[in-house]
């Protein structure tokens, strides 16, 4: 059995760095590879304050057309290794 579940919908924790915050990203599709491995779609959500400067003014300038929101979403596909230990 898998050390770890993870379901389409769930919210998950990267850690790119032990010096960097967490990554957040929410599982869009969960498939299983011909060789058994799982492949994960996510959708990549960026702090502000993560976001190069050309991308907030371009967020700013079209701010009133969308409802405003304290993150900013990316879709992303990742290769996930359900078998291995959890990020610390």
């Amino acid at each position: 059995m898998a050390a770890n579940m993870y379901r389409v919908g769930d919210c998950v924790y990267f850690e790119t760095s032990s010096t960097s915050p967490y990554q957040i990203r929410r599982i869009e599709e969960l498939n299983k590879t011909p060789s058994g491995n799982v492949e994960a779609k996510v959708m990549c959500f960026y702090r502000r304050r993560d976001l190069p400067n050309p991308l907030i003014q371009l967020a700013d300038k079209h701010q009133s057309k969308y409802p405003a929101k304290s993150y900013t979403q990316i879709n992303a596909e990742y290769k996930l290794d359900f078998d291995d230990e959890p990020a610390k």
